[in-house]
């Protein structure tokens, strides 16, 4: 129930940016959608393109503009990397303070966030700032039109303030929901690990997969994961066994609904605005 409960998160984030915007969608209509969402993302490694494309054809089946679509996709986007990196902070520092800081995982955390800070720094300094861009990136024809609906998505997040706020804290919410069903696997096997640990092994495991170049994380988030709940003093049998059943709950049983759910979506005929 709790990795239900993670889907949840990312489509009530979905629906207040597009009620916001005035395009309002049901919760039960997003919630299909977020699991799909994760098959895009992991059944086709892209570095999220493949579940962004899914997220504009499904909006775009119920009516909702492109434009509108890319502000609230870069809306809910910066909030979860802006969460993300806010948990990665906090685990690491939980980690350091443990004294099990590895250069392996000070490493994965310091590339993360200098990649976030970086693409960042690159988007204030061209929309907002008014910097120009490269030649290259200037000379694409859909240029104009994606330059176009960055500057609404900046407007947007700098416009809605305590809606960015509200939509962090439910991502940061969603990291927490990820600890407490490691937490709950730990539980299931009969050792009772701390969920700190639980909190922090995930946050470490998810930045390790996301630094590697690896598909769906495979190998480097049990690494990460077990790495760290080593450090917290939990047996690597133990951490092995909740890690393969987070995993299981977690990425490969929402594969089959997802799937599902997006051969639905392709088939939808679209809705007239």
């Amino acid at each position: 129930m709790s990795q239900l409960a993670t889907y949840a998160g990312v489509a009530i984030v979905w629906s207040r940016v597009l009620t916001r915007v005035g395009y309002p969608l049901r919760l039960s209509t997003l919630y299909p959608l977020a699991i799909a969402k994760l098959f895009a993302d992991q059944a086709v490694p892209s570095g999220g393109v493949s579940g962004a494309a899914f997220f504009f054809h499904a909006l775009g089946r119920r009516a909702v503009p492109n434009r509108i679509a890319f502000s609230v996709f870069v809306f809910a986007t910066t909030a979860f990397f802006v969460a993300f990196l806010s948990a990665a902070m906090i685990s690491f520092a939980a980690l350091a303070f443990a004294g099990g800081a590895t250069p392996a995982l000070s490493a994965s955390v310091a590339a993360f966030a200098a990649v976030i800070l970086f693409l960042l720094v690159c988007v204030f300094a061209i929309f907002v700032l008014g910097f120009k861009a490269p030649s290259w990136v200037t000379s694409h024809r859909r240029y104009e039109d994606f330059s176009r609906w960055i500057a609404t998505a900046t407007r947007q997040i700098s416009a809605h303030r305590r809606l960015f706020l509200e939509a962090t804290i439910i991502q940061l919410a969603v990291r927490f929901i990820d600890g407490l069903t490691l937490y709950l696997a730990f539980m299931a096997i009969g050792y009772p690990a701390p969920f700190a640990a639980c909190f922090v092994a995930v946050a470490m495991a998810s930045v390790a997969a996301t630094v590697a170049p690896m598909p769906m994380g495979l190998g480097t988030f049990e690494a990460g994961m077990i790495a760290t709940l080593s450090v917290f003093g939990v047996s690597v049998e133990n951490a092995l066994t909740a890690t393969l059943v987070f995993r299981g709950l977690s990425l490969w049983l929402p594969l089959a609904p997802g799937f599902f759910i997006i051969q639905r979506e392709i088939l939808r005929k679209k809705v007239q605005a």
